[in-house]
């Protein structure tokens, strides 16, 4: 297989999908959880959501960049065998699976700008939140 391909970049591709597959679903899960309750760690809150799919986001990165370099090392370049006198020169492209996981990557930073919109409210509630100062004059205080 090494003279078909690069064997480190084709195991750093699937490492890379599996792990952005398992962030993708973890966040998925987590999404559902804090639409249904109100978790109590941060790991699986709001800024959970943003960890996950970020990391997500970066494997799967990585995993576009590893094929990219893979295709533009050697599939690009005939890989049949030449005792078989075949020859795939100039014929190979990045297949639907390519662009499917640039697709997921363009829905993940989607999904981090509607959960940075979705809580912009309570951004603003903090902010705009100010502490009851108790201002005691002179003629409220009563004394008995």
């Amino acid at each position: 297989m090494s003279a078909l391909m690069v064997y480190s970049y084709w195991l750093g591709t699937v490492c890379c999908m599996a792990a952005g597959i398992v962030f993708s679903s973890l966040s998925a899960v987590l999404a559902v959880v804090n639409s249904a309750t109100t978790p109590i760690w941060t790991i699986t809150g709001v800024p959970g959501l943003y960890l996950w799919n970020i990391v997500s986001i970066l494997f799967q990165s990585g995993a576009v960049a590893l094929w990219v370099t893979l295709y533009f090392r050697k599939l690009q370049f005939s890989i049949m065998t030449s005792d078989d006198r075949w020859s795939t020169e100039g014929r190979a492209f990045f297949g639907l699976s390519f662009w499917l996981v640039v697709a997921s990557i363009g829905v993940q930073i989607i999904n981090v700008i509607f959960i940075y919109s979705a809580t912009s409210d309570m951004r603003q509630k903090k902010k705009a939140a100010k502490p009851v100062i108790e201002e005691k004059t002179n003629g409220a205080i009563m004394l008995y």
